[in-house]
């Protein structure tokens, strides 16, 4: 039987020090995870459709998250981040159009295992790191 490793293996400097956002974020890797799992076993349209679902219900809980965390504490980059949410949250919900309308499930597992990676590494990686210092400062942990 052969083993197969992580595609995303959690890097502890990901953390953020803000445990509800460090939970999610971890189960967002393991989204990651299951896309390249099913990408690299060609799964059913089935398994997608459950994978996307997840995921749209992943970004509008985490995103509510630190919005709310932002409200609660005035951050003052609130408004630009917030912006980059509704471009992410789009982005998941054209996917899901995508693959009701042409349902080829291996292309789109692909595509969607690219947009996950470009999100880790831009997005949870780089601008939510930027708000730590902040809500840190502000009392969220």
């Amino acid at each position: 039987m052969k083993i197969i490793k992580k595609f995303i293996v959690w890097n502890e400097k990901w953390n953020t020090g803000i445990k509800k956002i460090d939970e999610q974020h971890h189960h967002f890797v393991g989204l990651i995870n299951r896309t390249h799992l099913l990408n690299l076993h060609g799964k059913t349209g089935e398994k997608i459709e459950v994978l996307l679902n997840d995921l749209t219900e992943y970004a509008r809980i985490h995103f509510s998250t630190e919005e709310q965390y932002f409200v609660d504490t005035d951050y003052p980059g609130a408004e630009e981040h917030i912006k980059k949410h509704g471009q992410l949250l789009k982005k998941v919900i054209d996917f899901n159009g995508k693959f009701e309308k042409e349902n080829e499930s291996s292309k789109i597992a692909e595509e969607l295992l690219h947009f996950l990676r470009d999100w880790l590494d831009n997005h949870l990686i780089k601008v939510d790191h930027k708000y730590i210092p902040w809500l840190t400062e502000h009392g969220i942990s």
